[in-house]
């Protein structure tokens, strides 16, 4: 099973990140910009692309302390299933 790791320095504060975290686990902000649409079904945050075609994902993790979320995607694209986390963190000057 693969892995892939992805960090990258935001030049806006750990809050306002974090604001637009949290605002993308309610659907209220689209992950995709060919993304047509976005609502909540329970726990899962549904996006709708262009065609109709639906990617439901399922909250496992919305922890605003430690500013972290993470979802699952079953089935998507041939994948047995998909985990993710994504997190902000506040980083040190070097």
């Amino acid at each position: 099973m693969g892995s892939i790791y992805y960090t990258a320095q935001l030049d806006v504060p750990a809050d306002v990140a974090w604001d637009y975290l949290d605002r993308f686990t309610r659907a209220e902000v689209l992950p995709f910009s060919s993304s047509v649409a976005g609502r909540r079904e329970g726990e899962c945050r549904v996006i709708t692309m262009p065609g109709g075609q639906e990617i439901w994902e399922r909250n496992v993790t919305v922890d605003p302390v430690r500013r972290r979320t993470s979802y699952t995607i079953q089935g998507r694209s041939g994948a047995e299933h998909h985990h993710a986390e994504i997190r902000v963190d506040v980083g040190t000057d070097d």
